[in-house]
């Protein structure tokens, strides 16, 4: 019979899973063999999949310890602000007592996870850790944002984003310091 995972299994995994697509990604960044306007295409691609990597691992890591384990769930519900407002009669109870897991995995699934403030309070609430620096992902994500909603063109500066191997490296570079961090302190 095999045993369930416990949550710091899961980290492990979901590490693996994500230095494996940062790999992938790496490789596909340096092929030369394109058409100028098929390689801008692909090093947006690329760098837009990098912090997707990031999104899928900030999500998986926190839904797995918040679904599977009764500290972490409790932490959690207290310290998510999106609950604050919510109020029930005492009566009602029960009735949120028995859907709380339910509750609880709908609200994990609509986190928007490439908010990284806001997952950074999230993580720092449920898990009482100091998490690690989001400067240089947020400057990436900033990037994607405009590459994703606008071609690259920024609101504010109304230049337009090229991505070259270099910011590609970079991402995945900081990607993996990020996950590495996080997944020290989740560890302890």
């Amino acid at each position: 019979m095999i045993d369930r995972l416990k949550p710091n299994d899961y980290v492990d995994l979901y590490k693996m899973f994500s230095d494996l697509k940062l790999e992938q990604i790496q490789q596909l960044s340096v092929i030369d063999s394109l058409e100028i306007p098929l390689k801008e295409l692909l090093n947006n691609q690329l760098f837009i999949s990098v912090i997707t990597n990031l999104e899928v691992f900030l999500s998986e890591v926190l839904i797995e310890f918040v679904m599977s384990d009764e500290e972490c769930m409790r932490s959690f519900v207290s310290g998510y602000k999106d609950f604050e407002n919510d109020k029930f009669s005492l009566n009602e109870v029960f009735k949120y007592h028995d859907r709380m897991s339910e509750i609880v995995k709908k609200s994990l699934d609509e986190i928007i996870y490439h908010n990284l403030p806001k997952v950074k309070g999230i993580y720092e609430n449920t898990f009482k850790i100091t998490f690690p620096s989001i400067t240089k992902m947020s400057k990436h994500i900033s990037s994607r944002h405009d590459l994703v909603h606008r071609e690259g063109r920024s609101k504010k500066k109304g230049k337009s984003t090229k991505v070259s191997v270099e910011m590609i490296i970079e991402s995945i570079s900081d990607s993996r310091d990020l996950i590495n961090e996080l997944c020290l302190k989740l560890k302890r």
